[in-house]
């Protein structure tokens, strides 16, 4: 979940992760993240742009938000706000559940019905790839997966 810089290779929709600068302290860390990519669904694609403040409060959560850095104008970035929250729950010895929660707003209107397929599309798809990189690196496998 929070290797950013290698999120283009196994999750779909990303092409590009960046991490911009981090700081560590008080038991969490945080990062300025860039993040590039699309939300896409059959031949309908919109694309997305945006800058995180990521907090990782290790070992169970990771928040981010949007944030437009200094000498970043509000039209570069494609949302207007996100709010985003992973958490990890121990469900026993060997079993962990993983809970995301995200909230965001575009910066320009997306067609009706399939702006929301799309997104919708997009974050199940970067999700389930996202959870088989958990377990193949569990497992041990050093192959990264390919993102389709």
């Amino acid at each position: 979940m929070t290797d950013y810089e290698r999120l283009p290779q196994f999750v779909p929709g990303i092409r590009r992760a960046q991490v911009l600068a981090r700081m560590a302290g008080g038991g969490s860390e945080r990062l300025l993240v860039e993040q590039a990519g699309e939300f896409r669904f059959l031949w309908f694609t919109q694309p997305v742009r945006v800058w995180l403040d990521v907090t990782h409060e290790a070992p169970e959560r990771v928040l981010a938000r949007s944030v437009l850095p200094s000498g970043i104008s509000a039209e570069r970035s494609t949302l207007r706000e996100f709010e985003g929250s992973y958490v990890l729950a121990a469900m026993g010895a060997r079993r962990t559940r993983l809970v995301y929660r995200a909230r965001f707003e575009p910066a320009q209107a997306m067609w009706p019905v399939l702006g929301t397929m799309a997104v919708r599309h997009t974050v199940a798809e970067q999700f389930r790839a996202m959870a088989a990189e958990i377990q193949r690196r569990a497992a041990g496998d050093t192959a990264p997966q390919a993102a389709r």
